[in-house]
């Protein structure tokens, strides 16, 4: 009877250690996958929004429909990033859309 016994709680020992070890590794790698996907969104973000503050630096706005690659990249932030992050590339998209309404610059004047 001890010998049964002994060897349940030593199988029950070792499935439960497997489970918390199976847990951990399927969490990180949860993990770094989300890490992973915001730093690409981000990513893509910061290009869409760098090449569109420098157009609206020297065009005016002829067809909204330019802006639908950056709004399009900020609804999917507004799924995956907390709240400062989401007003920081609020303000940025608000930014760029008064590029856009201001005077047009000539490339010649563009200094950074």
């Amino acid at each position: 009877m001890a010998a049964t016994l002994g060897s349940l709680v030593g199988a029950g020992a070792s499935l439960a250690t497997t489970w918390l070890t199976q847990r951990t590794q399927r969490i990180r790698a949860n993990t770094e996958w989300r890490l992973r996907e915001r730093q690409a969104l981000y990513e893509a973000f910061i290009v869409e929004a760098s090449r569109m503050s420098v157009d609206g630096l020297i065009h005016s706005l002829e067809k909204p429909d330019q802006l639908i690659a950056l709004y399009g990249i900020l609804s999917r932030i507004r799924l995956m990033a907390g709240d400062v992050v989401l007003r920081a590339a609020e303000e940025v998209c608000h930014r760029i859309v008064e590029l856009y309404r201001g005077p047009n610059l000539t490339p010649k004047s563009l200094t950074f």
